[in-house]
C-alpha cells in the first residue's frame, strides 16, 4: 500500500473565547463502532482500538473511551496497523466494511479444491476471522503469493466483480523467469485456451480467451525478473504466456519450468489498484518482494 506518514492527533472540538458550545452530543468511541459495525462484537472492537487500527477525523485513536460524535469520521482499516494481524496463509493488509485485502502466502488455496477443507483455505480462514463467510471477488493460484480482495457483503462482491476489468486500475504481478529476455519490455496479446488436464494454452484460434499484458525486465541473466502488468485477467494467463514466449516461470513444472530455485512458483501478486465498490474511492495496495526474487541464481 502507498505509505502515508502517521497522522497527527486533532482536537475534536475548539470553541473561541465568547462562542456558544454547539457540539453534538458526545458518545465513547467504543460506542460509535458497535453501531457502525453490528456484525461485530466489543471484544474485537477493542482489539482493533488497542492496535491502532482506528482512526477518527484522520487521526489514530487508541482509547476505546474517547468521545466521538455521529459526525466524526470514524474509520477502520488504517493499513500500518492492520498488516499487522495475521491470519492463516496471510496477512490483512486492509479492512473496512465492505472489504478485506490479504496479502496471501504461497502454497495456501484462496478458495478450497475437490478434496480440500474449507479450513484448509485462505477462504475458511477469512471465515474464522469474520465469523461469517466472505464473498469471493478474484482468485489467486495456490502457489502464487500476494494481494487477494475479498468482499464482506453482496453488494460489493457483485458491484466489483460486474466489470472487474474496468474497477480494477493497475495490477501488477513479479515474476522470475528462467533465461534472459531477448526484448528488454514488451506486449503479449494471445488467445487462451484450456484442455482437459486443466492446463491453460496458447492458441491461433481466435475464439480461445484474449489475453493481453505488458512486461518490463528489472533484472537479466540466468533467471529475469520480471515487472508484469496485466490488461486482462485470464486462469494462468502469466504461466502460459512465458511458457509460449519460452521463458516460463522458475518453479513452474506444469508450465515448462525445469528449475525450482525457489521452492516455489517465482510468482507474486505485488500491485493492485481498484475503485472501492461502494464508495468510488481509489484504493492501492502494493505487497513487499518475497524473499529470493531479486537474487536468485
Amino acid at each position: 500500500m502507498r505509505e502515508s506518514s502517521r497522522p497527527r492527533f486533532k482536537k475534536l472540538w475548539h470553541r473561541a473565547p465568547g462562542q456558544k458550545d454547539r457540539r453534538m452530543p458526545e458518545k465513547p468511541l467504543l460506542d460509535r463502532l458497535a453501531e457502525l459495525y453490528p456484525e461485530s462484537n466489543r471484544t474485537r472492537f477493542r482489539q482493533w482500538i488497542k492496535a491502532g487500527r482506528i482512526t477518527v477525523d484522520g487521526a489514530i485513536i487508541t482509547d476505546p473511551r474517547s468521545p466521538v460524535t455521529e459526525k466524526s469520521d470514524v474509520r477502520l482499516g488504517n493499513a500500518q496497523a492492520a498488516g499487522r494481524e495475521a491470519i492463516r496463509g496471510g496477512r490483512i493488509v486492509y479492512e473496512d466494511k465492505d472489504l478485506i485485502v490479504i496479502d496471501k502466502e504461497a502454497g495456501i488455496l484462496t478458495v478450497p479444491a475437490p478434496g480440500v477443507r474449507k479450513e484448509q483455505s485462505l477462504l475458511g480462514s477469512l471465515e474464522r476471522y469474520l465469523r461469517r463467510p466472505p464473498f469471493i471477488v478474484h482468485r489467486l493460484d495456490r502457489d502464487t503469493s500476494g494481494l487477494v480482495v475479498f468482499a464482506k457483503t453482496e453488494q460489493a462482491q457483485q458491484t466489483l466483480q460486474k466489470d472487474w476489468n474496468t474497477n480494477v486500475e493497475e495490477r501488477i504481478y513479479l515474476a522470475l523467469v528462467e533465461g534472459e529476455l531477448s526484448e528488454s519490455r514488451g506486449t503479449l496479446r494471445s488467445y487462451l485456451k484450456e484442455n482437459r488436464a486443466q492446463k491453460v494454452y496458447v492458441t491461433e484460434d481466435a475464439d480461445g480467451a484474449l489475453a493481453i499484458l505488458h512486461y518490463t525486465v528489472l533484472r537479466s541473466g540466468r533467471f529475469s525478473l520480471v515487472q508484469i502488468e496485466l490488461e486482462t485477467g485470464r486462469k494462468n494467463q502469466i504461466r502460459a504466456q512465458f511458457e509460449d514466449l519460452g521463458h516460463p516461470v522458475a518453479g513452474d513444472a506444469k508450465y515448462g519450468a525445469t528449475t525450482d530455485p525457489l521452492r516455489r512458483l517465482a510468482l507474486h501478486a505485488h500491485t493492485i489498484r481498484f475503485r472501492h465498490p461502494i464508495t468510488g474511492a481509489t484504493l492501492a495496495f502494493e505487497s513487499p518482494t518475497p524473499r529470493g526474487f531479486e537474487t536468485a541464481e
